[in-house]
């Protein structure tokens, strides 16, 4: 058996993404208890302030006032995770939602559908780009 495995290391982001209506903008997601807020993610534009994921809330303000913050959906994140399998279940018939920000497909029997895995990748890749969603992914035994 072949899996492929699809990380989505930005899904939170990108789920907090599709909501504002400049995406382009720095945006950070906020988690932790109110008096002690931190960087959960980040988007590209918040990166290029010096944000990271991990800082408080306060040493980001001290670097930049010049973003917005939400808060980090955990719910949302497992919505479009549960949507993303949903769409993997169009190429494989084993979808597995086991890992975080992760979905592992059987893709051994797809690929007579599908064509070689250099096409099938590609395709795969095609459609996760325009759903919007940065990706990682790899193939394994």
């Amino acid at each position: 058996m072949l899996w492929a495995c699809i990380l989505l290391p930005q899904l939170a982001m990108d789920s907090a993404l599709r909501q504002r209506s400049n995406p382009d903008a720095p945006l950070a997601l906020l988690g932790g208890p109110a008096q002690r807020r931190q960087l959960q993610a980040v988007n590209p534009a918040a990166r290029a302030l010096g944000l990271k994921p991990g800082q408080s809330l306060i040493a980001a303000q001290a670097l930049s006032r010049d973003f917005a913050t939400a808060e980090y959906d955990l719910a949302a994140v497992e919505r479009w995770q549960a949507f993303l399998a949903a769409w993997a279940y169009g190429f494989s018939s084993q979808v597995s939602l086991h890992y975080p920000r992760a979905l592992l497909l059987e893709v051994q029997s797809s690929l007579a559908l599908f064509g070689p895995w250099p096409r099938f990748e590609a395709r795969l890749r095609k459609e996760l780009t325009a759903l919007g969603f940065r990706h990682r992914l790899c193939l394994a035994p």
